[in-house]
């Protein structure tokens, strides 16, 4: 099966018969007949009811037509693309990060004339790495630090993924203006066990969260993940549970847990997967949030940051897939990026 025979029935069909669609292809009638002959004999089917004063398409002849005429329509656009010299499209794929849009602007201003579609997506950990794979995206943009480097390198690798940094940033907290932490220069991690956390959704990974915030879900100040590993695997159900259970109770406890954790009640956590809710969120209560530390716009209106004492150094990093060669606007997006932070 053929793209020319699929023009020839789309032809036939419009003509009625295979005399007069012979003349319009300028072929022969009896190669047209083979050539349709043959296909027919291929799909196991009838595409025409053959008469003496024309033909007609069966009921399976109609449905081939159908999907003749969109490969026939996808197959000229894939022409006419190719003789513009016009890109389709450039995907970025990121988390969640309010300094990318004045880059990205720069990139459309630049290549409007040779592009059609621009594309930022705000997306999930795991959606930019499968985007990636898939060539869907050009680039995507995330974050390493100490506790997910080893999984995302381990990952990247195994992909034929490479990375480039963008910049490093100490581990800020978002809080509204008036939240009462606001007055602080510095925020103690024990600080914030009295207030909800906001975090963005993340699917899991091969038994793996590709969390996307850089401080951990907290349950009253202690972090789960440090005292998990602290406490060992035997018996950390058990040591977590009883913290848990205690907090929200308010009995006392004589574990080896920080007794910060005992006195404050245990605080939500608020999942999202939008940049606007979350700060929505932020804007309409106590709650925190966890990032790199970049906004501007009519979120600096609303939001302040704070630095997280003893907090975490972060790199917002740049990742390509190493099968497909780095086109021109990813390379200019990159440069605006970093631009932007010097």
């Amino acid at each position: 099966m053929n793209l020319q025979q699929f023009r020839y029935v789309k032809t036939i069909a419009a003509a009625g018969s295979f005399s007069e669609a012979a003349k319009q292809l300028y072929v022969t009638q009896p190669s047209l007949s083979q050539a349709v002959k043959e296909l027919e004999e291929e799909l196991a089917t009838e595409l025409f009811l053959r008469s003496k004063v024309g033909v007609q398409l069966t009921e399976a002849g109609r449905d081939f037509l159908v999907y003749a005429q969109q490969i026939l329509a996808q197959t000229e656009q894939l022409k006419q693309h190719f003789a513009g010299k016009q890109v389709h499209d450039f995907t970025i794929l990121s988390q969640h990060y309010d300094l990318l849009s004045a880059p990205f602007l720069t990139v459309v201003n630049q290549f409007r004339q040779s592009c059609q579609e621009f594309h930022l997506i705000e997306t999930t950990t795991q959606q930019i790495l499968a985007g990636l794979r898939d060539f869907t995206g050009d680039l995507g943009i995330l974050y390493l630090d100490e506790t997910n480097r080893k999984i995302l390198e381990r990952h990247f690798a195994q992909e034929g993924f490479s990375y480039e940094v963008l910049g490093a940033f100490a581990t800020q907290i978002f809080l509204r203006k008036d939240h009462p932490l606001a007055r602080q220069k510095v925020i103690l991690r024990e600080e914030l066990a009295a207030y909800p956390q906001v975090r963005f959704k993340q699917e899991a990974y091969g038994g793996v969260s590709f969390e996307e915030d850089p401080l951990a879900v907290t349950a009253g100040g202690l972090d789960l993940a440090e005292e998990m590993a602290r406490i060992g695997t035997n018996e950390r159900d058990r040591e977590i549970s009883s913290v848990k259970s205690q907090q929200t109770s308010g009995i006392p406890h004589d574990t080896n847990l920080p007794e910060a954790a005992c006195e404050v009640p245990l605080q939500p956590t608020l999942y999202t997967n939008d940049r606007g809710t979350l700060m929505n969120l932020l804007v309409q209560s106590d709650a925190y949030a966890s990032g790199l530390g970049i906004i501007g716009g009519f979120v600096a209106e609303h939001i302040c940051l704070r630095p997280l004492a003893d907090g975490t150094t972060h790199q917002l990093v740049a990742v390509f897939n190493d099968r497909r060669k780095r086109s021109e606007m990813a390379e200019a997006f990159i440069a605006a990026v970093k631009e932007s932070l010097v």
